[in-house]
């Protein structure tokens, strides 16, 4: 206490001898320093702030950028795990192509029957199980059959130093409807887990318009709706598929025949596709084809034969064709009438009753109708190379006869549904199509259907009604007739002596070998089975052939001392082909049940052969997937010089050794040519004789038409010994949660 005292006791006496500048001057300092003071603390305040917002900012960016790493690592191993569930996927779709499918005569896959073909010995399950063990994918494990149910153990797929990518997978079979299969992939990637599901049907298909074992004819008037296939890998018989343009030799349209000319050659090197169709999508190529006098006149982006069409009909250009531009001013009369209600009238409704597009049947001809020579794509075993060098090949052996150049002999628009797969395909792989010869047939249970199999004979030819019978010759109700075969062709390969029956309906009615009838405006009913022997020799008598070139000689045997000749009358008293063959002539016949036949190992050409002339009505009302099952039987349908005057419709399956049609027909179905001993396949008008290929042939009462369908809604007959198919269906391809490895 003291000492603060004398302190402030000498602070006071040295400030009392301090001059007054002298102690303005301390004030100053004083005032100073306080300033002084009080600044720091709030800068040290401020500083403090900032300090903890930076602080926090930091530790929020901190804890962001690790819950985004998190996060960014979490969504890669998502994706990760999501990839390694498609690629399980992909590899257990590809396994199903690849695995033996097994075989059944039965056109429909019921359910019993899709539990057996997964349970039997070499069915579904075991033949994937034993695919899938086979595959070095699997990585030395093996999957399990338990029942309904395979279960394919995790595989590994993909791996860094610290994950690693795998998928399991699991085929079941659905317990209430077995047509399906169930089919899941669960991909993992460190815990993370994702699935794909797909089902996939079990079922019997044939998906062509037209699939032929020989060349295929596609003449004018002629469309074809669906895939078609020739399996031919040589040019022995002509061009593979050989397509006339449709809008050639109209009545007084040279201008439009040349215009066609042409454009075959302008596109000749600027069509990849080999669709006969110019992509004028793209302007720079759109104003070089207007310069060469082809434009795009229905607006769809490419130029074709249709275009060309409207060039030289359509009138006012405004993409529609009336009956009154369709009208020849010089005649009066329609260009081609046949061919306006060809395009007219494409795509009818599916099924009796369905839904019928816009612009069907309405007497015009515009976009809505849809028009391509082929609305699908065309498949051949040949390179397109070697297609285009045959075709200019002036010897014996080339194919200018046929129009000099792959462009000549393959003319109209195709257009493939599926923009994916390519409209043309050459040199296709064997494996990818599927193999159809007479032998994968079995005819049987329509035999057991007719004749006294059927039960006991009632009525008569007599009476004109008769059912459940086995004809002979004796029953013949309108004597007996000589005429050669094919009929009303300027080229026969025999002469027969028929017995005639006429205006008789016959139900459930066996045709026996040998007896080579003409049935006239005649009904059938139920099943109509025709018999002919089916071992088929060669010269030897005792051993089986399968050669065509066997099946004439064999067809050609006579009896005795009598030569064969085309002209030389047959009987069963001179030909043994006669006796043991059933060639058959239909005029103006109708059909309301499938007409089937024996399946002989041979092509026998003219001795096993049938001929529907007239108006033919096929109305199959008993079994609709089948019209004509004739594995090794030669089909000639229609007119040789006036394809108007045969119209027909065939609903279902067209089985046969080989067909010809000439005729005015719908086919709504599938035409299947499994025999390999005819010329071609002839699907149109190419020449008044059975033999000739002429494109230029111009027959008196025109050329009819022909529109050919695949048609999915139909199922297949019963008979066909082929594999069932496995085929994914796209909607039900899914992702879905999955909460536990292995599920």
């Amino acid at each position: 206490m003291e000492r603060r005292c004398n302190a402030a006791m000498g602070q006071n006496a040295v400030s009392m001898q301090l001059s007054k500048g002298q102690r303005s001057d301390v004030m100053t300092f004083k005032r100073t320093l306080e300033r002084t003071a009080k600044r720091r603390g709030t800068t040290l305040l401020m500083t403090l702030m900032y300090l903890t917002l930076f602080g926090s900012l930091t530790t929020s960016m901190v804890i962001f950028s690790t819950a985004s790493l998190q996060l960014s690592n979490g969504e890669d191993k998502a994706m990760r795990s999501l990839a390694a569930a498609e690629s399980g996927m992909a590899f257990l779709q590809m396994q199903l192509r690849l695995m033996p499918k097994p075989v059944t005569s039965y056109g429909t896959i019921s359910n019993t029957l899709a539990q057996s073909l997964w349970s039997q010995n070499g069915g579904i399950a075991a033949n994937l199980a034993a695919q899938l063990n086979g595959s070095s994918n699997l990585q030395g494990k093996t999957c399990t059959v338990s029942g309904s149910t395979i279960t394919v153990p995790a595989i590994q797929v993909a791996s860094t130093s610290v994950e690693t990518a795998m998928f399991d997978l699991k085929v079941v079979q659905d317990s209430v409807s077995p047509t399906t299969l169930h089919l899941t992939s669960v991909g993992n990637c460190a815990g993370i887990l994702k699935g794909i599901t797909c089902d996939v049907l079990i079922a019997k298909q044939i998906k062509y318009a037209v699939y032929s074992n020989v060349a295929i004819q596609l003449g004018k008037n002629v469309v074809v709706e669906g895939d078609i296939v020739s399996t031919v890998t040589s040019f022995s018989k002509g061009p593979p598929v050989w397509m006339l343009s449709d809008f050639r030799a109209l009545t007084n349209q040279s201008g439009l025949d040349s215009d066609l000319s042409a454009f075959r050659s302008y596109i000749n090197s600027k069509d990849p596709t080999y669709s006969n169709r110019l992509d004028v999508r793209t302007p720079s190529v759109a104003t070089a084809a207007a310069a060469a006098g082809f434009t795009d006149r229905n607006g769809d982006g490419f130029i074709d034969d249709y275009d060309l069409f409207l060039k030289h009909v359509d009138s006012n250009s405004n993409g529609k064709v009336t009956t009154t531009e369709f009208t020849d001013p010089a005649t009066g009369q329609p260009y081609d009438s046949e061919l306006f209600t060809l395009l007219d009238t494409l795509s009818p409704p599916l099924t009796s009753g369905g839904t019928t597009r816009a612009g069907y049947n309405d007497g015009v001809i515009d976009n809505s109708d849809g028009y391509a020579k082929v609305k699908g794509t065309v498949q051949v075993g040949v390179t397109q190379s070697a297609w285009d060098t045959w075709a200019r090949d002036t010897s014996s052996s080339g194919g200018t006869a046929d129009g000099v150049g792959f462009r000549e002999q393959f003319q109209g628009p195709v257009v493939s549904p599926d923009p994916t797969v390519a409209p043309v395909q050459f040199g296709i792989n064997p494996a990818d199509t599927p193999s159809l010869l007479p032998s994968n047939f079995d005819t049987s249970s329509y035999a057991s259907a007719s004749g006294t199999n059927a039960g006991a004979t009632s009525g008569s030819v007599a009476s004109g009604s008769v059912s459940n019978v086995v004809l002979t010759s004796s029953m013949a109700n309108g004597g007996t007739i000589v005429e050669g075969t094919p009929y009303g062709s300027t080229s026969i390969q025999a002469t027969y002596q028929r017995p005639v029956f006429n205006n008789v309906t016959f139900t459930n009615v066996t045709i026996p070998k040998g007896l080579n009838a003409r049935f006239n405006n005649c009904t059938f009913k139920g099943v109509t089975y025709v018999n002919m022997t089916t071992n088929i020799t060669k010269s030897d008598g005792v051993t089986t052939t399968t050669d065509p070139n066997d099946g004439m000689a064999w067809s050609q045997r006579m009896n005795g001392n009598s030569t064969f000749s085309s002209t030389t009358t047959l009987t069963s008293s001179n030909s043994q082909g006669y006796s043991n063959g059933n060639n058959l002539h239909f005029d103006g016949c109708t059909f309301n049940g499938p007409v089937t036949a024996a399946d002989p190992t041979a092509y026998t050409h003219f001795t096993n052969s049938w001929e529907f002339t007239g108006a033919t009505d096929f109305n199959n009302t008993t079994d609709p997937t089948v019209t004509i099952m004739g594995p090794n039987t030669n089909i000639e349908m229609g007119s040789f010089s006036d394809p108007n005057a045969a119209p027909s419709t065939l609903l279902g399956v067209v089985v046969a050794g080989n067909i010809d049609i000439r005729g005015r027909s719908i086919i709504d179905g599938s035409v299947l040519v499994v025999g390999n001993g005819a010329g071609n396949t002839t699907l149109g008008y190419f020449g008044a004789s059975d033999s000739s290929s002429n494109p230029t042939a111009q027959p008196e009462g025109g050329y009819g038409r022909l529109y050919m369908r695949y048609n999915p809604s139909r199922g297949l007959p019963n008979g066909i010994n082929i594999p069932v198919t496995l085929s994914p269906v796209a909607s039900t391809y899914h992702m879905i949660s999955v909460y536990k490895w292995g599920g």
